[in-house]
């Protein structure tokens, strides 16, 4: 990363660029649960739920995390589901969510917390239609109808090829803007008499966006893992899923010398914060001449 120059190692070969902007999203942490790892992108969902809410609607939602993240998801599709149900393997949500969400999802009618319980199965022929949960302390099982399941038990952002350079909270989240410094300092080291920019990391040039970023809202996703093909009973009514193998690439994105690094065949597309990310590392080109 010396002086203007940013060279990228990604598959495909090296790519040199003025500016880079870093997408590489997060790595869900899964269930583990075959039934429902088959039905990944059909009523399975690892992540926010902000593509999905509007196509919930009338429907039973389920949101497995008792974060903030999972807090905001059910908010948000209650707004659309006829209820959304949230399974917490804990006893309620006070030890892990933020307390004004805590309060805004108690105000909330459409939305129930199932608080000492976890997924243990699912069913469906084509997408999702049944769940079953159980109670960790009783061991009582029951199915329930479920058209949506939002599993948001943790993520890890794909950061880990990056160079010390690039500033990362304990969790490997990329620091941008003035999560690096403070409102009257520039960051140690920073090079520039001006601050960095809103999505700009510790390195002039080199901007994140999406989940990768450092305090940002995880947006849903199904994890990028191939699922079981599809049962011979329900291959003549399904159609088989196909996804991409997750992949680092890089490629030129409409800028004038910059690079997009991104996951490879992100049906979701890039986000407005992304599309944000390159329309500041395009003032950053414009700024170098």
């Amino acid at each position: 990363m010396d002086g203007a120059s940013r060279v990228v190692h990604a598959a495909g070969g090296r790519v040199e660029a003025r500016a880079v902007v870093i997408a590489t999203g997060v790595t869900w942490r899964r269930l583990g649960v075959p039934e429902l790892e088959a039905l990944l992108g059909a009523g399975v969902f690892y992540g926010a739920a902000a593509a999905e809410a509007r196509a919930m609607a009338g429907q039973h939602v389920f949101v497995i995390g008792a974060g903030n993240s999972a807090g905001q998801a059910a908010i948000h599709l209650s707004r659309y589901a006829a209820s959304v149900t949230m399974v917490v393997r804990g006893p309620g949500l006070a030890a892990s969510m933020s307390s004004y969400l805590v309060t805004e999802i108690s105000k909330t009618a459409n939305i129930r917390i199932r608080p000492s319980t976890e997924v243990i199965g699912g069913s469906g022929q084509c997408s999702l239609e049944t769940l079953t949960l159980r109670h960790r302390a009783s061991g009582a099982t029951e199915t329930v109808p479920a058209a949506a399941l939002f599993v948001m038990i943790g993520a890890e952002p794909r950061t880990t090829w990056l160079p010390g350079a690039i500033d990362r909270d304990d969790q490997g989240f990329i620091r941008t803007g003035r999560d690096l410094h403070r409102a009257s300092e520039r960051p140690p080291g920073w090079p520039l008499k001006r601050p960095p920019l809103l999505l700009e990391t510790s390195v002039p040039g080199v901007f994140a966006a999406g989940d990768v970023r450092h305090r940002s809202i995880k947006r849903v996703a199904s994890p990028r893992a191939k699922a079981p093909p599809p049962s011979s009973s329900s291959m003549s009514t399904c159609a088989p899923s196909t996804t991409d193998t997750a992949r680092l690439v890089a490629r030129r994105d409409g800028l004038g010398g910059g690079v997009l690094l991104r996951e490879h065949g992100d049906e979701l597309g890039p986000g407005a914060d992304v599309e944000l990310a390159v329309d500041l590392a395009q003032v950053e080109l414009d700024r170098l001449g």
